[in-house]
């Protein structure tokens, strides 16, 4: 999990605070089992995953399955927390 914030430029050459609150994100998630090894819990439903990210508060995140794009999950998902969290798909090339 990674945290950023935005800080202001220098101001009288102070450094001010903060112009928000640290935002989690989240650049490695897989959602599907789709290669040999893979736990079965990388399995993961869209309500399961909406719970998960409110539980969390990731603000951005990357699905990063192994070789494998599922394009109706990857919509489910945007959809489901797209009051919350934004969502990028990221193919995670295994050779």
């Amino acid at each position: 999990m990674i945290y950023i914030c935005e800080v202001d430029k220098h101001v009288n050459g102070n450094i001010s605070r903060p112009t928000q609150q640290p935002m989690k994100l989240d650049i490695h998630v897989h959602t599907r089992k789709v290669k040999s090894g893979d736990a079965e819990t990388r399995n993961i439903e869209k309500d399961k995953f909406i719970d998960i990210i409110k539980d969390t508060d990731v603000k951005i995140l990357a699905i990063t399955n192994h070789n494998h794009f599922d394009s109706n999950q990857y919509e489910d998902f945007k959809d489901g927390v797209s009051d919350i969290c934004q969502i990028c798909q990221v193919l995670n090339l295994i050779f």
